[in-house]
């Protein structure tokens, strides 16, 4: 006797089978038979925006801070959808690599770019360069979220914030 289980409109399921990654299924009802096969968990479709706060230092050693929103996705396989056939599809990368949240991963990713990208520029620039930097920003860490099954849709920077700060002494 099975168990009929939903995916949400807008998400992919992620079905084991005696503990093991076993397929993908999109949003609607599945049947499950319990202690053999069971939805481990939901990946979400649609866009999300991850809103941070970062910082750097620039060649003279000013700090700057900004605030950066971030617009990811789950990335579409060639299925459509995020689903794939299985180990290499999107929503496995999302749900096992990625565990589900991506956001500390994308902080993290997105922190380090921008500390590299502030680094590149003086104080007066920062400012004048923040277009260059976002789109820098988005591509780089497309290309670092790949891995773990999302795209990077967009990168803004606002509030851009400079504090002076000392040159560290040798």
């Amino acid at each position: 006797m099975g168990v009929v289980v939903s995916v949400p409109a807008g998400s992919l399921g992620v079905i084991e089978k005696n503990g093991q990654f076993s397929h993908i299924v999109g949003p609607g009802t599945t049947l499950v038979l319990p202690c053999v096969t069971r939805l481990a968990g939901v990946v979400t479709m649609g866009e999300r925006r991850l809103v941070l706060e970062a910082e750097g230092t620039t060649r003279e050693f000013a700090f700057v801070r900004c605030n950066v929103s971030v617009w990811y996705k789950l990335m579409e396989d060639s299925s459509g959808g995020g689903g794939g056939a299985g180990s290499n599809s999107s929503a496995y990368r999302a749900f096992y690599k990625a565990e589900n949240d991506p956001e500390p991963r994308l902080r993290e990713i997105v922190g380090s770019i921008l500390k590299s990208q502030i680094r590149g520029y003086t104080l007066a620039k920062i400012f004048s360069k923040g277009e260059d930097i976002a789109r820098t920003l988005q591509e780089e860490a497309s290309s670092e979220m790949h891995q773990y099954g999302f795209l990077v849709v967009n990168v803004t920077l606002g509030d851009i914030r400079s504090e002076q700060g000392n040159a560290p002494t040798a």
